[in-house]
């Protein structure tokens, strides 16, 4: 597997971090952020990090795992669309 490329912080966009406790070495988990799947690349202790840029409003991130069914979803909104995460 190919490590993530790891650009360090970028304006505008933000860090999606988090540890699977049931990390498969079969089946990569899936990222999913406002309905657009990613690749989830994770270390062999499950931890993972991807940054991402969120606009304002209505915005959504989940795991889903090598088999497809939600693991973890979380919604929010950004109530301030000049926000600028550093």
């Amino acid at each position: 597997m190919t490590p993530p490329i790891n650009r360090g912080a970028q304006r505008n966009r933000t860090l999606i971090r988090g540890h699977i406790r049931a990390a498969g070495q079969h089946r990569m988990p899936t990222l999913v952020v406002n309905g657009n799947p990613m690749v989830l690349n994770s270390g062999e202790d499950g931890r993972y990090e991807r940054h991402y840029a969120f606009g304002g409003g209505s915005n959504s991130v989940e795991i889903k795992t090598g088999e497809g069914k939600s693991a973890k979803r979380v919604q929010f909104y950004e109530a301030n669309p000049n926000q600028r995460w550093s």
